[in-house]
């Protein structure tokens, strides 16, 4: 028959093997039912004992809880890719974030809440996220310039709080995109009241002509076939170029 009074003396403990997971807490309800709870510090499969005293174990002990990881803690995510140290400006660049929970263990679910933002010196870019359903979260930005910007991921949950993942901010190296005619600079050659350019017949002049990308980010390798020639005159002039 049902107990209708507490004292029952009872004990509960959460085993992974040999090894004690964490303390099972028994509140003696004083009505002949007992609440009882724990923490679990890390996921696995446990044996739960529970028993009178330390020797009489209850019906169907041992159980056989599953305890999974727990929602991400920021610090413990990591990220990896080329997408978290280098980039090219208007190329599109990707990394990986990876969620753990505060042991440490990989969660293998989604559903995390992750924001990220570069930092660039023409304004903040959004990171796109893509949650892969597994625990895993694919990002891809698009830096606009050249030099060095800084990365930002940031995790917010409800137990653990909001914060940086492992390593962020970080510091990302923009490099300048592919050459974009449209966008190369030159100068050296004097202007008339017209804005026309003025060489002098007979004399050498010089000018410097500077590659750019789609962003107006300076070229700082060479290699490109640069030519030059003055037309639609009386002669054709060759321009001697040099890289």
């Amino acid at each position: 028959e049902r107990a209708s009074r507490g004292g029952g003396g009872f004990r509960a403990t959460l085993k992974d093997g040999d090894k004690e997971v964490c303390k099972v807490v028994i509140n003696d309800n004083r009505d002949g039912t007992y609440t009882c709870h724990y923490n679990s510090p890390v996921p696995g499969t446990f044996e739960l004992f529970i028993g009178v005293g330390l020797k009489k174990p209850i019906k169907n002990v041992p159980y056989h809880p599953v305890v999974k990881p727990g929602e991400p803690s920021p610090g413990m995510c990591e990220a990896f890719g080329p997408g978290i140290s280098a980039a090219k400006a208007g190329e599109e660049v990707g990394f990986t974030i990876v969620t753990k929970d505060v042991s440490g263990t990989q969660i293998t679910e989604g559903g995390a809440n992750i924001t990220s933002v570069l930092k660039d010196p023409s304004g903040d870019i959004p990171v796109a996220i893509a949650d892969n359903g597994d625990g895993t979260y694919s990002a891809t930005y698009t830096a606009k310039t050249a030099g060095q910007s800084k990365l930002s991921v940031v995790v917010a949950t409800e137990m653990n709080g909001t914060g940086d993942i492992k390593g962020s901010e970080f510091t990302i190296k923009v490099s300048a995109g592919d050459a974009d005619l449209t966008n190369f600079d030159w100068d050296g050659l004097e202007l008339d009241s017209e804005g026309r350019r003025v060489v002098v017949a007979g004399t050498t002049d010089k000018f410097t002509v500077t590659a750019k990308d789609g962003n107006s980010n300076r070229l700082t390798t060479g290699g490109l076939n640069v030519n030059g020639s003055i037309s639609d005159g009386p002669a054709s002039v060759d321009v001697n170029t040099d890289d």
